[in-house]
Parts: structure tokens; C-alpha cells; sequence
């Protein structure tokens, strides 16, 4: 196997851009590195570039190991323009103008930080996962401008492009701003701790979140909410292990949510009236929800999903994209420990991720 260093960032398109092509593979089987070297991937302290393309199945693994040192932790996009993709590794901020392809350093964040990038046009917003630090930047992270949550947001929050209102979830509740991060409110307590929080950016009074409580869901921008769970998969027993949750921006009756069971059982689920009823889409006994396993839905397509687990006794990373009434599938990835954050556009996915030490 491989050895990689630490960090690194990973981009999964559906639809490969002009210019970036590479060699083939098929989805359910493991991959090595692209020595073709055909896109101008990000290196050294940066971190590479992994793409999938649909159809032709060409992927691009790094050819150089990233730095021991820093960790690739956000991406976003679109930002400024339709092909504008931004992500940060420690406080280095580095944007790219061909959906991923090739980077280049464009700024500093006011801090190093566990940093989660959410786009918002030409407006690029950081959160820092471990503290209430916050900032945002006009200009695809050139200079930003500061500012302070009231604590820590479970997953990054959403903003709504046409208003600039941020929502998120807190553990104190569901945290709103109206002026660009300047003061926050909380719409009420949460219902039990949550472990994950999705608001949708379609209709930013919709909020889901999960937790050992199960999957609770607000329509009211967290001032109300419903238990979703007494048809969820997995906690027939009791409290499961580990929930993840996200909302599809594409239909606000469509719900993903990953239970780990106690019996081990990892299961992917589909809600499509709003958590109502669930259908099993898949199970695995391989893997467990990790502390950055998350759901990431599709912005376009209701019916598909992504998710990724660290197989522990590999040293793997399973990619699963998950498509509700064709199953399941799998990209293995050697060396590879988990997904940090996903930023979608159109038929691109890209992704910033951890290797293994």
C-alpha cells in the first residue's frame, strides 16, 4: 500500500471539466496514484486532488504527499463565478478558477484554525469548528473580516444568498445572524444534544438534527420541532450508537440520515415526506460513524447522496455515493482516513480530507 502523509484535499467530480482527464477505473474497486499528472493538482503543504468522473470513471489520486504539518480542512464553491471553487489548509487560503483543477494561493485567514468554508456568491464565509471564530471575504480570500458565534456550529451553518441570513446549529440552540456574523439569536433549546445539525439552504426555517435522541426536524427555524424517528432504522432497541442527518436542497420532503446500530449495523436511510417513513437504502458491518462522518445531499439531484467511513482495519476511506432505488457504491481509497468537508456544484463534488498517518 501507499503511504501518504497526513492531509490533503480531494475533489470528486461527476462530470469532469475541460482539460482535466486522467486514467479509468471502475468505482467499486481501489485505485493508485494518477502518474499521468494531467491536472495542475494542488502539492507540497497543500494537499492533492482526487476526481471521479461518472461514466468514464477516471479518477486522479495525488502524486506528491501533502505536509505532516497542516491539514486541508474546508472547500466551498461556487464562489465568483459558476467555476470558482475556494479551500484552506491551517490559515492558507487557496482558490481555484477550473472547478478544482488547478489552485493557487490567494490569502490568510486572521487565524490558523479547524476552519469549514461555506460559499454564499461572491461572499466566502469561515467557521471554525473548535471555536466561536468566524470571518468572512469579497474577494475569494484575499482579506476577511473577523467576527465572533456565540459557540461552535455542529456542522456549517447555511447562509441564504438573497437575504445573507446565517443559520446554524449550536449546542445552545439554532443560532441565526442577519448582519453578516455581526450579532447572533437563538430560536429556543435544542431537544437533546446534537452530534449534527442541516439546515436547508432552500427554505432556511427548515432544520434537521440528530443526536442519540434520534432525528428531530424544525419547520420553524428550531422553535418547534418533531420527532422523525419512530420509523427510523436502527433504533428499534434504543439509543444508537452514532446519527448523522441532512436535508436535500433539491426537495424539502427528502431527508438522509446514517444510523450506527448497537449491533454494529451501519444503515444509510431516505425519508422522502419529511421523515414521516424511512427505506433502508444499505447496510455495513465494516464501518462505523467516525466523528467526521457526515451526509452531504446532492444540491441538484434528490435522489443521491454522499458519505464516506474509515475502515480502521485497512487504513481505507470508503467514498459511498449513494443513489435512493439504485443502491450503493463504493470508492475505496488506500491511505485515506475521512471526508472533512464537501462542496458540491453541479455535476462537481469536491472534497478536502484527512490521509492516514
Amino acid at each position: 500500500m501507499r503511504s501518504f502523509a497526513r492531509p490533503l484535499l480531494v475533489a470528486l467530480p461527476l462530470a469532469l471539466s475541460a482539460g482535466c482527464t486522467g486514467k479509468s477505473t471502475d468505482l467499486t474497486h481501489s485505485f493508485d496514484s494518477d502518474t499521468a499528472g494531467i491536472c495542475g493538482r494542488v502539492r507540497g503543504s497543500h494537499g492533492g486532488v482526487l476526481r471521479y468522473q461518472s461514466g468514464g470513471d477516471d479518477l486522479h489520486a495525488p502524486t506528491e504527499a501533502p505536509s505532516t504539518s497542516t491539514k486541508t480542512t474546508g472547500v466551498a464553491g461556487p464562489v465568483a463565478g459558476a467555476t470558482g471553487m475556494i479551500a484552506v489548509y491551517g490559515g492558507q487560503v487557496m482558490s481555484s478558477v477550473d472547478t478544482g483543477c488547478n489552485w493557487s494561493d490567494t490569502g490568510n485567514l486572521p487565524a490558523t484554525g479547524d476552519w469549514a468554508l461555506v460559499a454564499a456568491g461572491d461572499r466566502v464565509y469561515a467557521f471554525d469548528r473548535a471555536s466561536s471564530a468566524g470571518a468572512w471575504s469579497d474577494d475569494v480570500g484575499g482579506s476577511w473580516t473577523p467576527f465572533d458565534t456565540l459557540q461552535p456550529f455542529v456542522d456549517p451553518p447555511t447562509i441564504d444568498v438573497s437575504t445573507g441570513r446565517i443559520r446554524g446549529v449550536e449546542a445552545a440552540g439554532v443560532a441565526t445572524s442577519d448582519d453578516s456574523g455581526a450579532t447572533w439569536a437563538i430560536a429556543g433549546s435544542l431537544p437533546f444534544t446534537a452530534v449534527a445539525g442541516s439546515v436547508n439552504p432552500a427554505n432556511l426555517d427548515q432544520v434537521a438534527i440528530a443526536g442519540e435522541g434520534g432525528v428531530q426536524t424544525s419547520h420553524t427555524g428550531g422553535t418547534t420541532w418533531d420527532d422523525v424517528s419512530s420509523t427510523l432504522y436502527g433504533i428499534e432497541s434504543g439509543p444508537v450508537a452514532g446519527v448523522r442527518v441532512g436535508l436535500s436542497p433539491a426537495d424539502p420532503n427528502v431527508i438522509y440520515a446514517i444510523t450506527d446500530g448497537s449491533d454494529g449495523t451501519r444503515t444509510f436511510q431516505h425519508s422522502g415526506d419529511g421523515g414521516l417513513s424511512w427505506d433502508r437504502m444499505g447496510d455495513s458491518t465494516q464501518v462505523v460513524i467516525g466523528d467526521d462522518a457526515r451526509v452531504y445531499p446532492s444540491p441538484d439531484d434528490p435522489a443521491v447522496m454522499l458519505s464516506s467511513s474509515f475502515v480502521s482495519d485497512s487504513s481505507k476511506m470508503n467514498l459511498y455515493v449513494l443513489t435512493f432505488g439504485s443502491g450503493i457504491h463504493n470508492v475505496s481509497v488506500a491511505g485515506y482516513t475521512t471526508m472533512q468537508q464537501i462542496a458540491m456544484m453541479g455535476d462537481v463534488w469536491l472534497a478536502s480530507v484527512s490521509a492516514a498517518p
